[in-house]
């Protein structure tokens, strides 16, 4: 359903463009409504695609022993599959030295449902 509104309002905005391009090479003073026709369907097909292009998921918890943790005096890095972070705040640091956070990952995806990225963040409990 999403492709067939979104081939439409296209199809709408070529039309529209192609008129206005007309109307101002014909030096015709009836261009103007065409023009914020136009402008009107180029800011629905805008807030369409920035409604409609992605989902997110539920966060998913990752538990401390699942990540590996490299440790320093005053900074700590979390590696989990391809996510890697530096902490050097003290707050982060001690909750990681402690073992008292949990990595949230959360998953987007596109309007297609396929996986568009995964991001990781840190909760301090």
């Amino acid at each position: 359903m999403y492709w067939v509104i979104f081939s439409m309002i296209t199809l709408l905005i070529v039309f529209f463009f192609i008129g206005v391009c007309v109307m101002v090479k014909s030096e015709n003073d009836a261009g103007g409504p065409m023009f914020i026709a136009l402008a009107l369907l180029s800011l629905i097909m805008w807030g369409f695609i920035e409604g409609k292009t992605y989902t997110v998921s539920d966060p998913k918890d990752i538990k401390p022993k699942e990540i590996s943790i490299l440790k320093d005096k005053e900074v700590v890095i979390l590696r989990y599959r391809d996510f890697q972070e530096t902490y050097i705040s003290k707050k982060e640091y001690d909750a990681i030295s402690d073992s008292t956070f949990v990595l949230q990952e959360i998953t987007e995806y596109n309007i297609q449902g396929e996986d568009n990225g995964k991001t990781y963040k840190l909760i301090i409990e």
